[in-house]
């Protein structure tokens, strides 16, 4: 025509055999400022066929907020652009042969925002199509090829998001000699292993140019259409139809919709949304043939052309679909699983069952088979079960796991001895392999919390009077349930009190360490410090046999050294002091050096390594003795240890100290000679 100018076509629904929409620019002639817009054009051999065959520029060509839909049937195309300024733009392209093929003539076209979703192929660059620019479109699950190239001049692919290519190759194809960039895309990975194999191009091909996407975008483009749920499918799970989806990657992603009932023309009679999650099952007005889709949204979303804006996905239609089963638990001590929820809702040619594991099937061509598990499914704790079932077109799988979990272990603790008023906190127990715990008691106490692994137990009055209560956990799971006791002997206490001496005077700064003798060796079991006119005092101390041993602060003037009661410097001479009553008027002599060295200029110093916990009690060698220090004691090796310094005979006490908050100790200012540190 001599002019086709100014022309609109808007909310119209077109569907012709050949051309839906043809726009020709005779030589000469003008074609320009037409506007193709919200319009569902569909099931033509060609969408929308525009051409311009004049020389003339012709500009301002608009086609946009436009489903266009199922066209070519092998041969044709979404959109055939033969013409020159074309903007495309918030389109749908579905399930077309070519959603847009660009001819020569077709040049400085802007292809922006439009969603290309199971296209055979999507965009075909022709020779001759110079200038076009592909921005900020979304790309899901075109079969066959992505994008095309057989024309690379001033031509811009960018900002695009490339999704639910695994598995795929070549879809991005360089048909021509020379480099082009395709940079700042987003390829679905980060994996340049995998982001290669979609490339054909220099590296597949030496008489090609190379296509450079580097740099790529590590994540999704939020300001690209939003892109369909991928595999969204619908199952008979307990005879109710269950759809589900993948969750979409867009971090501004607010929710998902359902869309059921009638449908046509891409368009549903009811709908309704789920928020985030990527499953529903209906109550039951939904049979597995009913058609059903799932769309998700952004937080931009617009209640009117909603879908054509971006701001909703297309249609993510659920396919049906094979169901293997739930998730399920086993015990360890069972030795097989019988698989009886699976269903296939479809024609299908045969079946069969695959593990990851080791088990095996007693028949994995039936629906119905039974699992025994391996030794390593039971060493991994568990396994993936698949149902394949083979169509006329494809093979559908879907799976569930197995975790295989342990029986229930308890172990209560071990038997234990406690004074009368004490609170027991129970910090030996332990339990793996449960879902919850109990303890119970034989007596009348109670636990601050039951199903604790590790509660804190207050004897009552009858478990005092008999002196003994037995507790009991008990450990529960789907496995069953698993118990141990433990036995608590709780004894009187007794207190006893002194008084430290240091040449005829209290000692003062100074603390005294009961260690309680019993067929395993002695133990501090507690320390007290003594007050300014050295008396000391033991509140509680149980029935037994005890060595006190006093120690002065290491920069006592008076010279004095530790020692044990009565007036000993070493436990083995000293006095096991019973305890079965209170106790009074312990007094304890510190033993003193018995030479004050001159000052010299040698020293010796040495480490104490921590030995294992076992071999001493923690809360009372990991402390200050001496000032409210704020540093952390037994940091790599044990503090308060006594190292006292004699001479090289053994027959002088010469000096002591304690080992310091990292284990080690120091004699400084000593004249040269031999010594025995012990």
């Amino acid at each position: 025509m001599e002019s086709s100018s100014y022309n609109v076509i808007y909310n119209c629904i077109i569907k012709n055999q050949n051309h839906n929409i043809y726009i020709f620019g005779e030589d000469g002639g003008l074609t320009h400022n037409n506007l193709i817009g919200g319009n569902l054009i569909g099931s033509g051999n060609n969408g929308i066929w525009i051409i311009n065959k004049s020389e003339l520029i012709n500009s301002g060509n608009i086609i946009e907020h436009n489903l266009i839909l199922n066209n070519g049937e092998g041969a044709g195309y979404g959109l055939f652009l033969a013409h020159d300024s074309t903007i495309i733009t918030n389109n749908i392209f579905w399930r077309n042969n070519i959603a847009i093929f660009s001819e020569q003539n077709g040049d400085n076209c802007s292809i922006i925002n439009n969603s290309f979703y199971q296209n055979t192929w999507a965009i075909a660059i022709g020779a001759g199509s110079e200038g076009n620019k592909h921005l900020n479109n979304t790309f899901s699950l075109n079969s066959t090829e992505l994008l095309g190239i057989k024309e690379t001049r001033q031509v811009v692919f960018s900002n695009n998001n490339m999704l639910h290519n695994y598995g795929m190759e070549n879809i991005v194809v360089n048909n021509t000699a020379f480099h082009l960039s395709i940079a700042d895309n987003f390829w679905g990975t980060t994996d340049t292993a995998q982001i290669n194999n979609l490339i054909y191009d220099s590296l597949n091909n030496p008489d090609l140019g190379e296509l450079n996407y580097i740099p790529y975008l590590n994540s999704i483009d939020t300001s690209n259409p939003v892109a369909p749920p991928y595999h969204t499918i619908k199952q008979i799970v307990n005879n109710k139809v269950r759809i589900s989806w993948h969750a979409n990657q867009e971090q501004d992603l607010m929710g998902y919709r359902i869309y059921y009932g009638n449908y046509s023309n891409y368009s549903f009679s009811d709908k309704f949304e789920t928020g985030t999650d990527t499953s529903f099952t209906f109550a039951g007005n939904i049979t597995i043939y009913d058609t059903v889709a799932v769309t998700a949204f952004d937080s931009a979303l617009t209640y009117n052309n909603s879908q054509v804006s971006g701001h909703e996905s297309p249609f993510a239609f659920a396919a049906i679909y094979p169901y293997a089963g739930n998730d399920t638990i086993i015990c360890e001590h069972l030795a097989e699983l019988k698989i009886v929820n699976g269903n296939i809702p479809m024609e299908y040619q045969n079946l069969f069952w695959f593990t990851n594991g080791d088990g095996y099937f007693n028949d994995p061509f039936i629906l119905t088979p039974t699992y025994f598990p391996g030794l390593q499914d039971i060493q991994k704790g568990g396994a993936i079960i698949s149902l394949n079932v083979v169509t006329a077109d494809n093979t559908l799988v879907d799976s569930f796991n197995i975790s295989i979990i342990d029986d229930p272990v308890a172990f209560a603790g071990n038997d234990t001895i406690v004074i009368v008023d004490a609170e027991i906190t129970l910090i030996e127990a332990t339990a793996h392999n449960y879902d919850y715990i109990m303890w119970f008691t034989s007596g009348d106490g109670s636990f601050n919390n039951d199903t604790l692994v590790n509660p804190i137990y207050y004897p009552g009055y009858a478990d005092i009077e008999s002196g003994i209560v037995f507790l009991e956990m008990r450990a529960y799971s789907v496995c069953g349930a698993a118990s141990d006791s433990l036995k608590i002997t709780i004894e009187p206490y007794f207190s006893v009190e002194g008084k430290l001496w240091a040449f005829q005077k209290a000692a003062n700064p100074g603390v005294v360490i009961a260690y309680m003798d019993n067929a395993e060796g002695a133990r501090a079991v507690q320390i007290e410090s003594a007050e300014s006119d050295g008396t000391f005092r033991f509140e509680k101390l149980m029935t037994g046999n005890y060595y006190l041993y006093a120690l002065p602060d290491t920069n006592n003037s008076d010279n004095v050294v530790p020692g044990y009661y009565a007036n000993k410097l070493r436990w083995q001479s000293s006095y096991l002091l019973p305890v079965d009553a209170d106790v009074y008027d312990v007094d304890i002599q510190l033993p003193s050096v018995d030479f004050i060295l001159p000052h010299g200029e040698a020293s010796i110093s040495g480490h104490m390594i921590m030995p294992d916990y076992s071999k001493f009690n923690s809360e009372i060698y990991c402390m200050p003795w001496f000032d409210n220090s704020n540093n952390v004691f037994c940091q790599g090796g044990l503090s308060n240890v006594t190292v006292l310094l004699f001479n090289h005979t053994k027959s002088r006490l010469l000096d002591y100290t304690l080992t310091d908050e990292l284990g080690n100790f120091y004699f400084n200012r000593l004249p040269y000679g031999n010594y025995i540190v012990d």
